[in-house]
């Protein structure tokens, strides 16, 4: 199983620590961080992806919390769990116009939300959190903003990209580390191909189709 290189800060001590206490102590004792070794190498593994040729891809693996379908612009929110490949990938072929980092809150948006009125308060912390936004430029000359979100656990991410760089469909740009969400801002118009609550897959899932 490939693994993201960015975690390897995480899983390389998670393995080599406890291995050194067994050494000098008892193994019944440390044996069980290897267990969050093993979850950590799951969570940072990095699967193949082959995208189609037609339509714009999901940028995130999750479950989508929330479309919002205006004139002219349509925005996907993907919520990701801890259990979901948290690699963001282009879903477009473009060039990477901007790239800005904003300073802001860690709002809880996953595991401890609550149950009433959840998806307002996770688009409101998509928002105001410490996020990074992605903008790139399509072929066809219309913009759309790949928006990284750190959440109460999540605070950090990372940007593979730079201002410039052309991308293809399905190339990755970035990584959130643990629970997180990702916002994709679509200027035109488009046919939906997914719905609230549908599970997607970055670089995979076809969630809409410009119209002409």
């Amino acid at each position: 199983m490939k693994i993201v290189k960015e975690g390897l800060w995480v899983i390389l001590p998670s393995a080599i620590v406890p291995t050194i206490l067994i050494l000098l102590t008892s193994w019944k004792l440390w044996a069980l961080i290897y267990i969050f070794t093993a979850i950590m190498i799951f969570f940072f593994r990095d699967p193949n992806r082959i995208p189609p040729e037609v339509g714009v891809l999901s940028p995130a693996d999750g479950k989508i919390i929330a479309i919002e379908d205006r004139p002219n612009e349509l925005d996907f929110y993907v919520e990701l769990s801890v259990v979901n490949c948290h690699l963001q990938r282009s879903p477009i072929n473009g060039t990477v116009t901007k790239i800005t980092k904003y300073s802001g809150r860690h709002r809880r948006f996953h595991l401890f939300t609550p149950k009433f009125g959840f998806a307002r308060k996770k688009i409101r912390a998509a928002t105001e959190n410490e996020r990074n936004v992605i903008e790139i430029q399509t072929e066809n000359k219309k913009t759309i903003w790949l928006t990284q979100i750190v959440g109460a656990f999540a605070r950090r991410l990372k940007s593979f990209v730079k201002e410039g760089q052309v991308l293809k469909k399905g190339d990755k740009v970035g990584l959130i580390y643990f629970g997180s969400m990702v916002k994709l801002q679509m200027e035109g118009k488009f046919e939906l191909k997914v719905k609230k609550g549908d599970k997607v897959k970055a670089g995979e899932t076809i969630i809409a189709i410009e119209k002409e």
